[in-house]
Parts: structure tokens; C-alpha cells; sequence
């Protein structure tokens, strides 16, 4: 099992010195890559610019690094930023005309790639990959799941946390009430008197 998963893992980080290829002979770029990114989501908003938040959730890297690779798609004239008129924290972002012509250009050639390599390993191959692809990467972000945000190892999930220390109403009590509770807990005990009995006699 062992020698599986080893060289499963070389299989995998083998597409990553692949992509590392990619990128020193030009097929690919990560300007390129934000590029995309930055259509995806003008298509998914139906709106002509949008945000670097956005851009920094999807491409999942921090915004100042996203703000480096937007310097220098602005300087090669790829995108303009602008400020959101409504609310001039927000900078919005929109490809130009010239970078349209880039990613179109860009694209066409990684879609001619990947044709010429389906075509030499053959589709139904290409189809199976994809399959197992597919139900690996779902497999390992159920096992994630299970392991890691269902309180797996000992840990209870946030939620059982929560209810473990709820009202009977299910509601959570206030840390300031049960620290209360606990202080008053002895004198009720002590007297033998019930707390709202006490009340009423106070």
C-alpha cells in the first residue's frame, strides 16, 4: 500500500513540474491565468469590471500578491483599475481590448496543445482519466471533511461544542449567567430553599 501511495504522489506533483514547463516555453503564464480568472467573473456578474477581492478569493493567494500581478498586467496595458464610484475602497478591474486579444491568442494555443495530446493518447483514455480524476478529488474532499471540519480525533465540531453547553430551550447560555449560576449554586444548596423562593422572601 505504501509503494501505491508513493507513487501515486509522484504522479501527481509530475503535472506540476509539467506546468512549471509550460510556463518557461510561454504555453502558459500566471498573468494569463489572472486574466481568466478576471473573465470568469465578469461572465459570472454579467458586469464589465470586477472587484480584487473577488480576483484574490479565486485565485486563493493573498491581495497584496494578486496586487503585483495587476501592476503588471495595467503596465502592459492587459487591464485598467478603477475605483468603484460608489465606493472608492473597492477597485474594480476591467480587461482591455488589447488583453482580450492576448488571452484569446493565449488560449487558443494551450486548446491546440491539449487537443494534440488527446489525439496522441487517445479520447476514450482522455475520458477514463477525467473520470478517475473526478472521483478522487470528490473522495478526498469527503475525507477532508470527515477528518478534518467534522471534529474528527477527539475534537468535537464547533456545534456539539455550542450545544453541549445550551439551555434546555437550545439556546447557548451566556458565559456571564453560568459563571453567575455556579456562584450561586452553593447558597441555594446550603439552604435548602429553592432560588425563586428566595427571591420572593428577599
Amino acid at each position: 500500500m505504501e509503494d501505491i501511495l508513493v507513487e501515486l504522489a509522484r504522479s501527481v506533483h509530475q503535472f506540476r513540474k509539467l506546468r512549471h514547463k509550460l510556463l518557461m516555453n510561454g504555453m502558459m503564464d500566471r498573468e494569463i491565468d489572472t486574466l481568466l480568472v478576471i473573465r470568469k467573473l465578469r461572465e459570472r456578474s454579467g458586469c464589465g469590471r470586477v472587484r480584487v477581492s473577488d480576483i484574490a478569493r479565486m485565485l486563493e493567494i493573498p491581495a497584496p500578491g494578486v496586487s503585483r500581478m495587476l501592476r503588471n498586467l495595467e503596465q502592459n496595458g492587459w487591464i485598467v483599475r478603477e475605483t468603484d464610484p460608489a465606493d472608492r475602497r473597492i477597485t474594480l478591474v476591467r480587461i482591455t481590448p488589447q488583453g482580450e486579444k492576448v488571452l484569446d491568442t493565449k488560449r487558443k494555443d494551450f486548446d491546440a496543445f491539449l487537443g494534440e495530446l488527446a489525439d496522441r493518447i487517445g479520447h476514450e483514455k482522455i475520458q477514463e482519466l477525467i473520470r478517475m480524476n473526478n472521483e478522487m478529488y470528490q473522495e478526498a474532499e469527503r475525507l477532508i471533511e470527515e477528518r478534518f471540519l467534522n471534529g474528527c480525533c477527539g475534537h468535537a465540531p464547533q456545534d456539539s461544542r455550542k450545544a453541549l453547553s445550551s439551555a434546555g430551550d437550545g439556546r447557548a447560555i451566556p458565559e456571564k449567567q453560568k459563571n453567575r449560576d455556579s456562584k450561586n449554586a452553593p447558597e441555594r444548596i446550603n439552604s435548602g430553599e429553592p432560588m425563586e423562593s428566595k427571591r420572593r422572601n428577599g
